[in-house]
């Protein structure tokens, strides 16, 4: 089984309950970003910037991870 999809099964199950909608800027939502997180310490990429350049080399798994677009490096810093 590969990483991205242990990491929808786990976080989607076990961690994040469906939010609300709100005002404003749609984002990511904590659901995405605690994918991207789980997924980052299952890949051992410890750095903002490393998951970063990961999610763009592995676009499968971005995608895989329901990611409309690979989030900035800034945005995954502040996660």
């Amino acid at each position: 089984m590969e990483a991205c999809e242990v990491v929808r099964r786990f976080v989607n199950k076990a961690i994040v309950s469906a939010e609300p909608k709100r005002r404003g800027n749609p984002g990511y939502g904590r659901l995405k970003a605690n994918r991207v997180l789980v997924y980052a310490r299952a890949e051992r990429v410890e750095n903002d910037t490393r998951i970063f350049e990961h999610l763009k080399k592995h676009i499968w798994d971005s995608s895989g991870l329901s990611l409309h677009s690979i989030p900035d490096r800034t945005t995954v810093g502040l996660w």
